[in-house]
């Protein structure tokens, strides 16, 4: 495993996180196996949110079990906006972190990510709070998830001018695949057209991603080959056809193919490995309920991609 430092938190992040999003954590499941073999693995991060049903429940009754509360880095999200309104004030902050501890078994949060942004949502309120909870203690770094670059930037601003700490990680929607179509809403994704842009803010703000759909929701696990694109919809499920099936992707699909069959990796590694070989600093935060399949991810840290051969994976050239 690859470790990096975010922010001013002590412990090192896995460059592959764990995500609890998974049916059986959310339905609050036992599922201390697979999560003791992702931690054996050198797994140390683990991404959940508040609004995961039980999925911290799961991940915190694991953490209380195997007793490894300060060798694991917990990410969580709050403030998502149910019911569209605005949850990211001190109040609706405040109360989800409260209940996420309580669920996780723990006294603070190692990075904290505001789930969503919101147009009626205060920057001064948000870093003024945030803060205040890091100054307690209560969490150790913070950040957001599906925030644009626009954003981010107008929430440091203000947090430079008032020597305030800044977010020290973002975690947009991010893969191989170009997303088509947001199939959760509110979602920001770098997986668009210009995403050239959007890496070189990152590079050059040295800001570092935790991407989730890392595999387009399972568009890049290999489920899917390309011969088996005219039947799509009998392979994928209808949210996954809604969000990536498209000329390009598909195109991309064929690309990977031919690179992980010279390669001998699986598509799903070389598709984690265009993300890790990035020039930004990219983390991705994977989803699975196969001890296998974790398994099988991992060997995506040891794939050396050149430029030629990431730019002729996303069809920015025809060669590599």
């Amino acid at each position: 495993m690859q470790y990096r430092k975010i922010g001013k938190l002590k412990k090192n992040v896995s460059k592959i996180i764990f995500g609890t999003g998974i049916n059986l954590m959310c339905n609050g499941s036992s599922c201390n196996e697979l999560l003791d073999a992702a931690f054996e693995k050198g797994i140390t991060t683990f991404d959940t949110a508040r609004v995961y049903n039980l999925s911290e429940k799961s991940l915190g009754d694991w953490i209380d079990k195997r007793e490894n509360r300060e060798e694991v880095v917990i990410v969580s999200k709050c403030g998502h906006p149910l019911k569209k309104e605005n949850r990211l004030t001190s109040k609706e902050i405040i109360l989800d972190i409260e209940n996420s501890c309580k669920d996780l078994k723990t006294n603070y949060i190692d990075i904290l990510l505001l789930h969503k942004d919101h147009h009626n949502a205060q920057i001064d309120e948000i870093i003024e709070i945030l803060n205040d909870l890091y100054e307690k203690g209560k969490i150790y770094s913070f950040g957001a998830s599906n925030w644009s670059i626009n954003r981010i930037n107008e929430a440091n601003e203000y947090a430079y001018k008032h020597n305030l700490q800044t977010f020290s990680v973002s975690s947009p929607n991010f893969c191989l695949a170009k997303l088509n179509r947001d199939p959760w809403g509110g979602s920001v994704s770098i997986s668009v057209l210009n995403r050239q842009e959007e890496i070189k803010w990152y590079k050059e703000n040295k800001m570092p991603i935790f991407a989730y759909s890392s595999l387009g929701s399972g568009f890049l696990s290999g489920k899917l080959k390309y011969s088996q694109i005219s039947n799509i919809s009998s392979v994928l499920d209808d949210r996954v056809v809604y969000s990536y099936a498209s000329d390009e992707n598909f195109e991309r699909l064929r690309r990977l193919e031919i690179m992980a069959q010279k390669k001998s990796c699986t598509y799903s590694q070389l598709a984690l490995a265009w993300l890790l070989n990035q020039e930004t600093e990219v983390h991705t935060i994977t989803a699975t309920s196969s001890i296998h399949n974790l398994q099988e991810n991992l060997r995506a840290l040891d794939i050396f991609l050149t430029e030629k051969e990431i730019l002729y994976l996303d069809l920015m050239s025809n060669n590599y």
